[in-house]
């Protein structure tokens, strides 16, 4: 019995020692498979190698994505710049613009004694712009536009950027220009191509020797719907002390500035279309006496001379005169107010047919042998 149960217990440890083993065994032999071979210091070499390399070409690669990115998002911002700009940038190269920066200003002889229609100027004065097309004269009949506007003249860029000559002698106490000062003078147009102006085509930027790239037209009119402008004090003759401005200008002559001496006769800026949005490029000059009154400056720089004139004073008395009538027709009644209603209807109705019936006055006289031209008659736009 007793060896039979030694046998017993043999066996088992046998079965347990077997069952061991085969548990074991794998593990062993993964864990032989898994030990690393002896690597020599060639090999270890060349696989740093491969891994540099892979790692510089990840990295180029990696820049080059990162390059056409930023330059896809360049080129998005940049047409979104260029579509909110609308083509503000120039369409003149810079040598270009250079070029005409280095030349001398163009000149125009301005007639003295007598202008270019044969009628007097004042003494010391000068014609200060080509007289072949005139527009608009002073109205002092209606007190709307006090001053006169001479269109644009010349073939070349439809005659934007003619030479504009002081008419006197003075001095400068401002110069206002579009794009300088947006809530005064008004915001310049610098976009590309051309722009339409009652039936006929302007390109929007032009070169001009001495100034370099121009831009005649505004996008507002600013405060005072003047546009690019010069003011000059007379400083001798018969207007001294009167005050002369020049508005609607292309651009100012670069080296003015205010308190420069300008001579009768002297270039002082370029024709342009700032501040008009309806009507042909042209120049505005009004004349203001020392008191403050508007005058006429046409019988000065050799024009026919306007009849009558807007004054201050009148337009005083005629708001006055409107004043006193509307509290007579608040004191009595509705009755009064029907009756001065009809009266001021039948009253603007009359002025009408005046001006209906009144002729066009031009700037040239009507003797015989005056050159009158449909272009040198004013326009009947009032």
């Amino acid at each position: 019995m007793k060896y039979r149960y030694r046998r017993l217990f043999f066996a088992f440890l046998t079965a347990i020692f077997a069952v061991f083993c085969l548990a074991y065994s794998p593990i062993e032999s993964s864990a032989e498979e898994t030990k690393p071979a002896k690597v020599s210091a060639k090999e270890r070499s060349t696989a740093k190698d491969k891994k540099s390399s892979k790692s510089k070409s990840k990295s180029k690669s990696k820049s080059k994505s990162k390059s056409k990115s930023k330059a896809k998002s360049t080129n998005k911002s940049g047409e979104k710049k260029k579509s909110k700009s609308s083509g503000s940038s120039s369409k003149f190269s810079k040598a270009e613009i250079a070029r005409y920066r280095a030349m001398e200003f163009e000149t125009w002889e301005s007639p003295r004694g007598k202008s270019e229609l044969g009628l007097p100027i004042a003494e010391g004065y000068a014609q200060p712009y080509p007289y072949g097309n005139l527009m608009r004269q002073y109205d002092g009949n209606r007190c709307r536009h006090r001053g006169l506007d001479i269109g644009a003249v010349g073939e070349k860029n439809g005659g934007l950027g003619t030479v504009v000559n002081s008419a006197t002698p003075g001095v400068i106490t401002l110069i206002g220009k579009a794009g300088g000062d947006v809530k005064e003078f008004g915001k310049i147009d610098k976009r590309s191509g051309t722009t339409k102006r009652t039936g006929k085509t302007y390109p929007r930027q032009i070169l001009a020797p001495g100034y370099g790239v121009v831009y005649p037209f505004s996008r507002t009119y600013g405060r005072w719907r003047s546009g690019t402008v010069i003011v000059v004090r007379v400083t001798d003759g018969p207007l001294k002390d009167y005050t002369l401005r020049y508005m609607h200008l292309a651009d100012v002559r670069p080296d003015l500035k205010v308190g420069s001496k300008i001579e009768a006769g002297e270039h002082i800026a370029l024709m342009g279309a700032t501040a008009i949005m309806d009507s042909w490029p042209h120049v505005h000059i009004d004349l203001t006496n020392p008191e403050g009154q508007r005058v006429d400056p046409a019988s000065y720089i050799g024009l026919q001379e306007t009849i009558s004139h807007c004054s201050n004073a009148s337009v005083s008395k005629k708001n006055s005169t409107k004043s006193g009538k509307s509290n007579k027709a608040a004191k009595s009644g509705k009755s009064n107010k029907a009756k001065s209603s009809t009266k001021s209807a039948k009253k603007k109705s009359a002025k009408t047919a005046e001006v209906v019936k009144r002729p066009r006055q031009s700037y040239v006289g009507t003797q015989k042998g005056d050159p009158i031209t449909p272009q040198m008659r004013t326009l009947s736009r009032g």
